[in-house]
C-alpha cells in the first residue's frame, strides 16, 4: 500500500506569503508607531497640565494677596516681575521639586520647533529657575507685560526626545485666579502658518490647541490624533 501524502505548502508559497505579510507590515507599522507615539505624548501632556493647573490654583488660593493683581492694569516692563518672583519662590513647595536644574547639564542638548528647526535647548527653551519634578518633568518660568506668568514645560524631561514644541515642549500661562491657559494671544497663531497649514517656526502657540484637543484650522479634528 502506498504512502499517503499530506497536504503542505511549497517553499515558494511560504516565501510569497511571508513577502505579503512583510509588505503589509511595512505599510501599517509606521502608522501604528505614530499613533502609539502620539498617545504617549497626549498622556504626558495631560498629566503635566493637571499637575500645573492644580499646583497653580492651590498656590493662588493659599497666597491670593500675592497674586491678586493678575491681569490688572499693567504698567509696562517690570509690572509682573514681583509675581513671577513669588511664583518661583513658592514653586518648590507646590510642585514638590526634587532639584533645580543646572544649565550645564543641558548645555549640549538641542530642541526643535514644530517644523523641525534646530536650536540650543538652553537658549531657546529654558528661561528662569528651571526645576525638575519627581516624574522627570521640567518647568521653567518667565513673564510678559500683559500680566501673565509664562510656564515652559517639557512633559518628559530634557533628556528624552523629541524635545519639540507642540509635542513634549509647551508654553503655558497662569492667568487670574490661577487658571492655566495656552498662548493668550489668539490672533498670534504660532502653531501653524495660515497658508499651507505648515508647522510654524516656533510652535509656542500649540498649547491652547493641545489643551482643547483641537487641530489648528480644523477644530473638527483631534490635535493629538493628527500630530505629524
Amino acid at each position: 500500500m502506498g504512502l499517503s501524502r499530506k497536504p503542505a505548502f511549497t517553499l515558494a508559497e511560504v516565501l510569497i506569503t511571508l513577502g505579503i505579510i512583510g509588505i503589509v507590515a511595512a505599510l501599517t507599522l509606521p502608522n501604528i508607531i505614530k499613533k502609539h507615539r502620539n498617545k504617549v505624548l497626549e498622556t504626558q501632556f495631560k498629566a503635566a497640565y493637571s499637575i500645573i493647573q492644580q499646583a497653580s490654583y492651590k498656590m493662588y488660593m493659599e497666597n491670593e494677596g500675592d497674586f491678586i493683581d493678575f491681569l490688572g492694569n499693567p504698567t509696562g516692563i517690570g509690572y509682573i516681575d514681583p509675581y513671577l518672583d513669588k511664583y518661583v519662590e513658592l514653586a518648590p513647595k507646590y510642585y514638590k521639586v526634587i532639584k533645580n536644574l543646572d544649565k550645564t547639564e543641558t548645555a549640549d542638548l538641542k530642541m526643535y520647533t514644530s517644523n523641525g528647526n534646530e536650536f540650543t535647548y538652553n537658549g531657546s527653551f529654558l528661561s528662569f529657575s528651571p526645576m525638575i519634578l519627581p516624574n522627570g518633568m521640567l518647568l521653567s518660568f518667565n513673564c510678559h507685560t500683559g500680566g501673565n506668568i509664562i510656564i515652559y514645560v517639557d512633559t518628559n524631561g530634557p533628556f528624552k526626545n523629541p524635545n519639540r514644541f507642540g509635542y513634549d515642549l509647551f508654553r503655558l500661562e497662569m492667568t487670574k485666579n490661577g487658571k492655566i491657559i495656552g498662548d493668550q494671544d489668539k490672533n498670534n497663531d504660532t502653531c501653524y502658518f495660515y497658508k499651507g497649514h505648515d508647522w510654524d517656526n516656533e510652535g509656542t502657540g500649540c498649547g491652547r490647541y493641545a489643551i482643547a484637543n483641537k487641530f489648528p484650522h480644523d477644530e473638527n479634528k483631534s490635535y493629538w490624533e493628527n500630530l505629524p
